[in-house]
């Protein structure tokens, strides 16, 4: 995808619509629970002299039971005005980069939290084997973040804002020596909206601030709420979560011109949408009937 058509495809708010998340973690177990949040990996190069910021340095981890090889950070960086995104960042062990606390503690950290929710593991393919990885929380009030005012409304324009200025703040005050390494940014679910989002700012911000970005990943990303629901029937019953005669009824009743869920003359749902999800009951054939 050339820098052109990612301008035009985003070029402010993807979906327009405003999310306030809100999670309150009160132990190491609670902070890997789903989170919508922006995962951002930074591919170090060339090393540079080091000027971290030594009071975000984290000397002792709790439940980290093993020696491990590379510095990690945790601490705050300025989003829009009064905003505050907490972020946690991983040094490479490989060479002397960024994502979520549930990217971070149960999938591609360097440490995977244990089932006792108490203690961590090393994660021997942690994604710091390879490149340095900053771990952002947003919105604010998404986990550890936090608004003066505990403001928790938001939306995609004022999400994508402030991880930009929260980019800038990293790059600019917590760590200028990885300025000019070659940067990612990743992400996953609701990340298929803010990592664009986010690498459009990027680039409209070159002349000023400039990032040496070179690419962006999104996996299982929401693009279109549209698009994502019409998929739905057409997911379970390839996996097999319903059998072909739930599968012909879905379609008489909720698909129509090949999308599904369609609006139905008799609608199973407020909304007139045939989400199965919302249905009050279980999803079965002598639901589909009633």
């Amino acid at each position: 995808m050339t820098i052109e058509s990612l301008l035009e495809l985003f070029p402010t708010s993807a979906t327009g619509t405003s999310r306030s998340d809100v999670i309150l973690p009160n132990s190491l177990s609670v902070l890997w629970a789903r989170m919508y949040m922006l995962a951002v990996v930074v591919v170090c190069l060339v090393a540079g002299a080091s000027s971290a910021p030594a009071a975000d340095e984290i000397r002792h981890l709790p439940g980290l039971n093993h020696d491990i090889a590379f510095k990690h950070y945790s601490g705050y960086l300025s989003g829009a005005p009064g905003k505050h995104l907490h972020y946690w960042f991983v040094e490479s062990s490989r060479d002397p980069g960024c994502s979520s606390m549930e990217g971070l503690l149960a999938e591609l950290g360097p440490y995977l939290v244990n089932p006792d929710g108490k203690t961590l593991k090393e994660n021997p393919y942690g994604w710091n084997v390879m490149a340095n990885v900053l771990f952002l929380e947003a919105p604010a009030c998404v986990g550890l973040s936090y608004d003066d005012n505990n403001n928790c409304e938001t939306g995609d324009d004022e999400t994508s804002l402030s991880n930009y200025l929260a980019l800038q703040d990293f790059f600019q005050n917590k760590f200028p020596e990885y300025r000019n390494n070659s940067f990612f940014i990743t992400g996953e679910s609701y990340g298929g909206i803010y990592v664009p989002t986010l690498a459009v700012r990027v680039l409209k911000g070159k002349d000023t601030f400039p990032i040496n970005l070179q690419g962006y990943a999104v996996g299982n990303g929401l693009s279109s709420y549209e698009l994502n629901d019409d998929s739905i029937i057409f997911f379970g019953y390839y996996h097999g979560l319903f059998g072909d005669d739930l599968w012909v009824r879905l379609v008489e009743h909720c698909c129509s011109g090949g999308r599904c869920p369609g609006k139905p003359a008799t609608s199973p749902t407020p909304s007139g949408r045939c989400v199965p999800w919302r249905l009050k009951r279980p999803l079965t054939s002598s639901t589909m009937r009633d």
